[in-house]
């Protein structure tokens, strides 16, 4: 904002010096062409941030927005970080910094303050069931923002304390997400967003450390505007409006709007509005009563006091009075059906907080509104009770309350219901997109697919290809519609998309969920590609078998026919190029057997790593009808291996187990263990188990019970790897039971040759 002019005003009132001032400050705005003023900010929920449909809100925003609105100014609100904000001031690029700015002395330095419209300052937040004094903290791990006032006040803190072990983040989110999953002990925050943060995001999780039931402050400290000193009249303007704000009460009003409702205690600001005139109704009542008791000389009134009980005795309210030693005098009906108490003698023995009453109602004389407690009893109740002291020389004072457990008990369920869905949906595998009208609700795996920052976007910013496919659904006019294997819609992904069209009394929703089958169909196209080998396998380990009967035959009769005595060299010659030439084939065609490729490279492989990153794959093997489950034991064993052979040697035990399972009940296990420095690697299935008159033969070559599905080659090449290592394999099975192959490998072999 520009100012042509200051000069001095001489003013015989604070009227005229209002007038006056106001005068100069829109003639020398008007003198430089502009009434723009330009407002930094940092979002600092609740004092200023943007919501889900992008509009600026907040406790800073409304009052910054009603100056804004009475001086005719406009505002330009252009957002920026905390330490952008103080830079702002410094270099004069801005005309207000907004966003609960602590006053400190630093800062004065290189700006005005306003005068404070909020105090405030640091405190504790700690776990809902922790007890911690003060003295605690300083002994513990504690997290603070990075570069905020904490943060300084924190690093100052470790001069005096040297056990306080502190860990800075770049967000109080982060610093209270650290809180929950128990990487520090307590945070240290301002108490307003503290109070924000963990009503709306972690009901029941935190507590801010009070005493005597006072948030304790480590450090307070005003909050104010902060401005260049370049607009001395600008912040007489702005101090002028909060003066008003405050004499108006509309101050008090904001702080109510966005920070005490904050408290569940404010619940009793919502319920009165509900029972007042039930409240005033009874209250009326019982103080004629009370009159007429008073009166009970006169016999004619006497007369009325069966029917004034039955008024009283209203069954829904509870209603009683105490005498100045907290004796209770009266105890209706309704005090009894809610409470389950008949008559208590002694207030003490219903409330916790009778001391509280006492000086209050008893001593002070002073009448409590809106009194939320629980009552001791054998029934858990929340009561909200108005207290009032009588002038009696008997009584002391009345209460009138009304039972508010189940309507407690509803508000919290559903709070807890709606932050539950949010979290499954947030956090759901599939990405899930909400479109109403034009603006688009997109979770966290959306965001991860479409690489964007924000959770709420325009519709004209959604991926060009999700809204072709919205558009071909919209002319279906189908309520909900499957596109099956899209590929076009994020590069390598490959999904199933759903759309559902979402009517409700008021508008239109369109949901739509990116169902994410990108792993699905690579683990699909690699078992495919197991069954073709194993198909082609079986080909050739049958070709391979036939000729090799062949060759048998012509080897035999060369043989005799070298023993024939008659032959001359030449012939003998002749028959012996036979026999070699028959011997290559054989081994030739022996190494036919071993299609799979795999060399006889090593490296260094971290078994339990390898083991997990095969366990979906795995799992897609053996198909869903069996239950497979990995077990992993014993320390972390790294060995010099070819895990190309390794993952053949464990399909080839998995597939054995699929088949002896194969069923609904079926159920394959994959264990891990260490023993006397030995990797042990197990097998277990509850299949059909192994005949006893077989088990001594399924580790030769080509043996196998499948007939025409199996190639005899599996179990011996697991047992050629095993021997590779220096290693065992043996096997354990009965019958109608169970399986169990046992792999035990030295974990510091040597490969034999």
């Amino acid at each position: 904002m520009k100012f042509v002019f200051i000069f001095p005003i001489v003013c015989y009132n604070d009227d005229m010096k209002k007038f006056v001032f106001i005068f100069v400050f829109f003639l020398s705005t008007i003198m430089a062409h502009s009434n723009e003023i330009k407002i930094y900010y940092a979002e600092y929920e609740p004092f200023i941030y943007r919501d889900m449909y992008g509009e600026l809100r907040g406790f800073d925003y409304d009052i910054i927005s009603s100056f804004c609105t009475k001086y005719k100014l406009d505002c330009d609100f252009i957002q920026t970080t905390f330490p952008g904000l103080l830079d702002a001031v410094k270099h004069e690029k801005c005309d207000i910094a907004v966003g609960s700015i602590y006053v400190t002395e630093e800062r004065k330095k290189f700006g005005l303050f306003t005068i404070p419209y909020l105090h405030s300052g640091l405190v504790a937040v700690i776990p809902y069931n922790k007890n911690y004094s003060f003295e605690d903290l300083f002994k513990l791990r504690v997290g603070v923002k990075r570069k905020a006032t904490g943060h300084k006040y924190i690093v100052e803190q470790m001069d005096k304390y040297n056990d306080l072990n502190v860990n800075i983040f770049d967000s109080t989110l982060d610093s209270f997400k650290a809180l929950e999953y128990g990487y520090i002990d307590w945070l240290i925050n301002d108490y307003y967003n503290s109070l924000n943060l963990i009503y709306t995001k972690f009901r029941g999780k935190y507590k801010i450390l009070s005493i005597k039931k006072r948030p304790l402050f480590l450090a307070e400290s005003d909050i104010a505007y902060l401005l260049p000193k370049k607009n001395s009249a600008l912040q007489k303007m702005l101090n002028q409006h909060i003066v008003e704000l405050k004499k108006s009460n509309k101050l008090n009003e904001l702080v109510n709007k966005w920070f005490y409702i904050t408290k569940p205690i404010t619940l009793q600001d919502y319920l009165t509005y509900i029972i007042i005139f039930t409240v005033i109704t009874v209250s009326l009542i019982f103080l004629t009563i009370i009159f007429l008791l008073s009166l009970r000389s006169n016999r004619r009134l006497r007369d009325y006091n069966s029917f004034l009980s039955a008024v009283i005795n209203i069954p829904s309210f509870v209603v009683f009075t105490i005498n100045k030693n907290g004796n209770i005098i009266f105890w209706n009906k309704g005090a009894e059906l809610i409470t389950g108490i008949e008559k208590p003698k002694h207030l003490k023995e219903i409330f916790d907080e009778y001391e509280k009453i006492r000086e209050k109602c008893m001593i002070e004389k002073t009448k409590i509104e809106n009194f939320i407690t629980t009552i001791k009893s054998n029934k858990t109740k929340t009561l909200l009770l108005d207290i009032y002291p009588l002038n009696s020389s008997n009584s002391q004072c009345v209460f009138f309350g009304q039972d508010l457990t189940e309507l407690l008990d509803t508000i919290n369920s559903r709070i807890l219901y709606e932050n539950l869905f949010y979290a499954i949906i947030e956090n759901s595998p599939n990405g899930i997109i909400l479109i109403d009208n034009e603006l688009v609700f997109i979770n966290k795996k959306s965001k991860i697919i479409f690489k964007i920052n924000d959770s709420n976007i325009y519709l004209s910013n959604l991926n060009e290809n999700i809204l072709d496919y919205l558009n071909k659904f919209k002319k279906m006019n189908e309520e909900e519609f499957i596109f099956y294997d899209i590929r076009d819609v994020a590069e390598g992904y490959i999904f199933d998309l759903y759309i559902k069209k979402i009517i409700t009394a008021e508008k239109v929703y369109y949901l739509i969920i990116l169902i994410d089958n990108t792993e699905k169909i690579k683990q699909q196209k690699i078992i495919q590609e197991i069954q073709r080998d194993e198909i082609i396998s079986n080909i050739v380990t049958s070709v391979v078998h036939d000729i090799n009967n062949i060759l048998s035959v012509i080897v035999n009769y060369t043989t005799l026919l070298k023993l024939d005595s008659s032959l001359n060299e030449k012939n003998k010659n002749i028959l012996d190029k036979i026999l070699n030439i028959t011997e290559e084939s054989s081994n030739y065609l022996k190494s036919l057997l071993n299609l799979s490729n795999i060399g006889n490279e090593t490296k260094v492989v971290f078994i339990d790593n390898f083991l997990r990153s095969k366990e979906e794959f795995f799992r897609q093997l053996l198909g869903s009808e069996i239950k497979f489950e990995m077990i992993l034991e014993g320390e972390g064993v790294t060995l010099e291996i070819n895990d190309n052979k390794l993952t053949q040697t464990l399909l080839n035990l998995l597939l054995n187990a699929k088949d002896a399972v194969m069923g609904n009940d079926g159920k394959v296990v994959l264990k891990k263990s260490v023993e006397n420095n030995n990797l042990i690697i197990e097998v277990i299935d509850n299949g059909q188990g192994i005949p006893k008159e077989i088990k001594d033969k399924i580790f030769e070559p080509f043996f196998t019970t499948k007939k025409e599905k199996g190639t005899g080659i599996g179990l011996y090449a697991v047992k050629i790897f095993v021997d590779e290592l220096n290693g065992k394999i043996e096997v354990d099975s009965e019958p109608g039971k169970y399986t169990k192959f046992k792999i035990t490998i030295p974990i510091n072999h040597k490969k034999s040759n």
